[in-house]
């Protein structure tokens, strides 16, 4: 699997909290098994790969509400298959977000 910046190969977090990893992947599993509970003939899902294309947007579409952060367009190369990856990819956007400057206002803060 190929490294796509926001999974790292081992479970070497750089500078991120595993408690924080940790309650992500029990908060990332809890909504797509509520999902999942939501469709018809839907297994309670696994892992990310027993995932289709609806329930994941929508397993982050849910998860955007509950953290109130935009991810989906921010996943959109994520590569991973488990929960706790995906736990990582939304802590480093999670991180990304909060080291970003904030604009409020639609006009940005520095002159030309």
């Amino acid at each position: 699997m190929t490294n796509n910046g926001l999974v790292q190969e081992n479970d070497s977090y750089g500078d991120l909290d595993p408690e924080v990893i940790d309650e992500l992947e029990k908060q990332v599993r809890e909504t797509a098994v509520m999902i999942c509970a939501e469709q018809p003939d839907i297994p309670e899902p696994s892992g990310l790969t027993d995932l289709d294309s609806f329930s994941y947007v929508e397993t982050i579409l849910e998860l955007e509400n509950e953290l109130e952060r935009k991810l989906l367009e921010h996943l959109d190369d994520f590569k991973g298959q488990t929960f706790r990856d995906l736990a990582v990819g939304i802590a480093r956007v999670q991180a990304q977000q909060d080291a970003a400057p904030r604009d409020t206002a639609g006009t940005g803060s520095a002159h030309s």
